[in-house]
């Protein structure tokens, strides 16, 4: 995304937003980014973000780049604390606040960091503690490799309940998580 390279936006950010928008969007024959109805009850789409939950009925009538870049930023990338938390750690997280929501993805962080002995509550809130524990594990690889799991293990339990057209697409997901970010 060629507007977040003027965004003042750091190089981490900016490589795991081409990694979402690779995920995220449909483009037209152009390159531009189309939006969608998918029928999941968020409502308009416009590049990953619906208007349900990311706003999109309070943004600019003309949608750019810069805008899209600095929702992720604002709405996922921050609250998520993914540039405090270590690589490919924060990605991994981000990745799930987008895809499951900020909640569930700070869960399979605290999870994953009460599997390696850390004393935090799982609370679904990244703070100093989560933080400061995801600094602690010895490989973060290692760790970014487990919240991986754990999602696994969140996306086949809910395919049990009615969402199986899905799971296919959320285990390439993973693998491509995986790939680019845990190689």
């Amino acid at each position: 995304l060629a507007a977040a390279n003027v965004g003042g936006f750091s190089n981490r950010f900016r490589r795991w937003l081409s990694f979402i928008l690779a995920w995220e969007c449909d483009f037209d024959h152009d390159g531009q980014i189309l939006s969608e109805t998918l029928g999941d009850g968020a409502g308009t789409t416009f590049a990953g973000l619906t208007s349900r939950d990311d706003g999109l009925t309070d943004a600019p009538t003309a949608l750019t780049a810069l805008w899209v870049a600095s929702t992720y930023r604002e709405r996922y990338w921050i609250r998520s604390q993914a540039e405090m938390l270590p690589m490919p750690v924060g990605e991994v997280v981000a990745n799930y606040a987008v895809n499951c929501g900020l909640g569930r993805a700070s869960r399979f962080l605290q999870s994953s960091l009460i599997d390696y002995g850390a004393r935090i509550e799982l609370d679904g809130i990244i703070g100093a503690n989560t933080v400061s524990a995801a600094w602690k594990v010895p490989t973060s690889k290692e760790l970014a490799l487990a919240v991986i799991a754990k999602s696994a293990a969140y996306y086949n339990s809910i395919a049990l309940d009615g969402r199986q057209q899905w799971l296919m697409g959320w285990i390439n997901r993973n693998k491509s998580l995986r790939d680019t970010f845990c190689a």
